[in-house]
């Protein structure tokens, strides 16, 4: 009694204690060794891989596609340099992230232009911090005299007050150069500019539905 194949193309047909497959193929059922057996469900397996179902390619397909966006954005987001105004002077934000000034300096360094900038604007903030100190050092220990004696040294107290006079503009300097650093920065990622100018989208292909990248 020999068995012939079902829908699937298989039947195992025990009769004399080894198992036989029967492989129905274009020529009709052929009775196949196990080995043969075992190649063709290698084959079978190997070509669901390169032929996945319709339904497995549309989920890759949007999955990737999600995945894509999401980096191209968030790239953008993450890379950006973000200005606020704040009461005497600027903040600066790369994502959520709040940068001090030597974590903006490390983050622009790559930028050799920016670099130099916000460099220049380093030592408008520290000369502006020395000055400003410095005149409020000055008058506070003049006012303490006053407190405890008549004795005030005006002259002294005056050049504290122009000290701190000094240190407006040039804390102003910092806010101008540190700006135009970050701005210098934001225009130097060409790569995400490009980016965001792709698009990727669904598109009908000459093997089914596939991404399309336009430039």
């Amino acid at each position: 009694m020999q068995l012939f194949t079902d829908s699937q193309g298989e039947v195992r047909n025990s009769k004399d204690g080894i198992d036989h497959v029967n492989y129905s193929g274009p020529f009709g059922a052929t009775p196949l060794n196990p080995t043969a057996h075992t190649m063709i469900k290698h084959y079978k397996s190997i070509n669901s891989k390169l032929h996945p179902h319709p339904m497995k390619k549309l989920t890759l397909i949007l999955t990737l596609l999600t995945a894509i966006s999401t980096y191209a954005f968030g790239q953008h987001a993450t890379d950006t340099i973000s200005v606020k105004k704040v009461p005497g002077g600027y903040q600066f934000y790369q994502g959520e992230n709040r940068l001090t000034l030597s974590e903006l300096i490390v983050t622009i360094k790559p930028n050799e232009q920016a670099y130099k900038q916000i460099k220049s604007a380093q030592a408008n903030y520290t000369m502006g911090q020395v000055l400003g100190y410095a005149g409020g050092f000055i008058i506070g220990y003049q006012l303490g005299r006053a407190l405890w004696s008549s004795e005030v040294n005006w002259r002294m107290a005056g050049l504290g007050a122009g000290l701190i006079v000094i240190a407006i503009p040039v804390g102003q300097g910092f806010n101008t150069k540190a700006r135009q650093a970050v701005d210098t920065y934001n225009r130097g990622l060409p790569a995400t500019a490009r980016r965001n100018k792709s698009e990727i989208n669904l598109s009908a292909t000459g093997n089914g539905i596939g991404l399309v990248l336009e430039f």
